[in-house]
């Protein structure tokens, strides 16, 4: 059987295409069912926190920041404990001002003067406030506490 130029590059391309799709990496479907089961008009987000899995944040309440972006400032929490999908804990900003925030290390909500550091202890399964800063207006400085140490530290400009 005599195979021409085109159907050999056409199965050359296809097996390309084929072995680069199998090298992909695959979606995390950790939390599909939990998103399907929600209730109409809540609104998710799974997050990465530097965490083995995302964590899934959950509201019936967002708003545009002004930016064009969806922001809340309550949400609850859900990351698998075991096999199963499960609520760990709440996060709340004290306004709209003050969204709720994630990055690599946490979920972060802000008070009108100080910031609420939340992470999740996979030992427990629990949502547990890792750092607390307060910021009240001083004459010489600003008044930093961290929930690990519960020393006030002055922080001078």
């Amino acid at each position: 059987m005599k195979v021409g130029k085109k159907q050999l590059l056409a199965f050359l391309i296809g097996s390309v295409l084929l072995l680069t799709a199998c090298g992909g990496k695959k979606a995390d479907n950790t939390y599909h069912d939990a998103i399907a089961a929600l209730p109409e008009n809540t609104y998710s987000a799974t997050v990465d926190i530097g965490l083995d899995k995302p964590v899934l944040l959950v509201t019936d309440g967002v708003y545009d920041d002004g930016n064009g972006n969806e922001a809340a400032i309550y949400c609850d929490v859900y990351y698998p404990v075991g096999k199963k999908i499960q609520k760990i804990g709440s996060v709340e900003s004290m306004g709209t001002a003050y969204p709720i925030a994630y990055s690599k290390d946490g979920i972060y909500a802000a008070l009108d003067r100080g910031v609420q550091k939340y992470n999740v202890d996979t030992a427990s399964g629990k949502l547990v406030m890792t750092q607390m800063y307060m910021f009240p207006i001083m004459q010489r400085g600003l008044h930093r506490t961290s929930v690990r140490s519960q020393v006030p530290r002055r922080v001078y400009r």
